[in-house]
């Protein structure tokens, strides 16, 4: 991404584009064979700092720089992301929470947008064209009301404190009030990629993501503490607070996670509100339904994949 951080700082275009020609230049030098370059004017960045220049004056600098270059060609891609909403509401969430780099569908997109250029084969996403989502595990807690023990029939479940979760009026809820760090969850038995949504009622209730049998992994709950959505990093000693959504929590909400390698983006009601990646730091991670409290309550958990 040509010039993003001199776009940053405010260097003047017209020194970024000599910056380029000098780059090429040394390159050349250093090839003994003759090199042709691609320079590619991408995405703008979106964070807060404060813009001497329009991020369209590099593309303008570039081009008029790089005109008398017979091995240098520019592309201009940065029209094809604002259709999208970058800078913007980034409605696909293309973009990482820090509005600086592409998440990996934005990497996606960008290896498809040039693989068109180029007349290369493209990337495609996780789910083919029309191959429908396949559910991992899931659960609408439309069974007669009562405890849900070790055997859940039809479902992929690995039950935390068996015994300790009730299916009411259509819900999962803990039988017991828990308020200490121990935790009454349903983890799902697969560790695959895919989104797992729940509609939580009530604080202490919400999602388990990227978690081990001992406890550890990330949680997006309604959080008792905080009174809002937070997602937080869990240890077997504890939790860090790593997000607060702003939303104010409301019964019906649903949160969400999509789950793509290493990133997890947060969802309330559909809106990504934020993106972290965990590096794969956890082992046998698994996904599942968090219940901390006698009280809270969540419907409609499922874990689905694209295949």
């Amino acid at each position: 991404m040509i010039g993003s951080n001199d776009f940053a700082s405010s260097t003047a275009p017209a020194i970024v584009a000599s910056q380029v020609v000098q780059r090429i230049g040394w390159i050349d030098a250093a090839s003994q064979k003759p090199v042709g370059h691609m320079v590619v004017h991408s995405f703008e960045r979106y964070d807060a700092f404060t813009r001497g220049y329009a991020w369209f004056d590099y593309s303008i600098a570039l081009r008029a720089t790089l005109a008398g270059l017979e091995n240098v060609s520019l592309v201009d891609i940065s029209d094809q992301f604002k259709a999208v909403g970058i800078p913007s509401t980034d409605p696909l969430t293309l973009m990482m929470a820090a509005k600086i780099h592409l998440t990996y569908a934005g990497q996606r997109m960008l290896a498809n947008i040039m693989g068109n250029i180029l007349g290369v084969p493209t990337l495609a996403a996780t789910a083919g064209a029309g191959t429908a989502f396949v559910a991992l595990a899931y659960d609408k807690f439309n069974r007669p009301d009562g405890a849900l023990g070790a055997a859940l029939s039809g479902q992929s479940w690995q039950p935390n404190h068996s015994g300790q979760i009730l299916v009411s009026g259509n819900a999962a809820k803990a039988t017991a009030d828990n308020t200490g760090f121990g935790w009454h969850a349903l983890l799902a038995s697969t560790s695959s990629d895919g989104t797992d949504r729940v509609k939580a009622g009530g604080a202490g209730a919400g999602l388990l993501v990227r978690c081990n049998p001992a406890g550890e992994g990330y949680s997006f709950i309604h959080s008792v503490v905080a009174g809002a959505y937070r997602f937080s990093r869990r240890t077997v000693g504890g939790y860090t607070a790593i997000y607060t959504a702003p939303q104010i929590p409301a019964i019906g909400d649903e949160l969400s996670v999509d789950l793509d390698g290493d990133a997890m983006v947060l969802r309330v009601n559909g809106s990504a509100v934020y993106t972290h990646r965990d590096n794969n730091d956890i082992t046998l991670a698994r996904h599942g339904i968090l219940l901390m409290l006698a009280t809270s309550s969540a419907e409609s958990f499922g874990h689905v994949l694209s295949v």
